[in-house]
């Protein structure tokens, strides 16, 4: 994505139309449209007000993803799932944490680790001591 599309998005995430983001940018709707066609080169001044419109950093606003880090990308997603409510946000947190978790357990027990699941048929506390694992590894 490039600034144009960091614009529309952002816009779009706030459920803003173009005039709506003109009003809060305090600038031209017609500069709105230019900008999200990639019409018009903002101003330093235009960036600093769309930014505050926007609830955004300089990092978000003018990304362009194709030059970018995948780390950077992470960060401006949850710069604007900041903006979401308290209770979209938990949802956001439990999604991210719960796939770490997972992608931990698959690196604990990859092969490459050495590191193998035992699997009983019957509670270990049950089996005989002299009786031969059932376990499938």
């Amino acid at each position: 994505m490039n600034l144009a599309e960091n614009i529309k998005r952002l816009r779009r995430d706030k459920g803003w139309t173009q005039s709506q983001l003109a009003k809060h940018a305090q600038v031209g709707t017609n500069l709105i449209s230019k900008l999200e066609r990639g019409a018009a080169d903002p101003r330093l001044s235009t960036l600093y007000k769309l930014m505050d419109a926007l609830g955004c950093s300089a990092d978000t606003l003018l990304m362009d993803d194709d030059r970018i880090s995948t780390s950077a990308l992470l960060k401006a997603a949850l710069e604007r799932a900041l903006n979401l409510p308290e209770e979209k946000r938990k949802v956001i947190i439990d999604v991210v944490d719960n796939y770490v978790m997972a992608e931990g357990f698959r690196e604990q027990f990859s092969k490459e680790n050495n590191t193998l699941i035992r699997i009983w048929d019957q509670p270990p506390d049950k089996m005989l001591k002299d009786e031969p694992s059932q376990a499938v590894e």
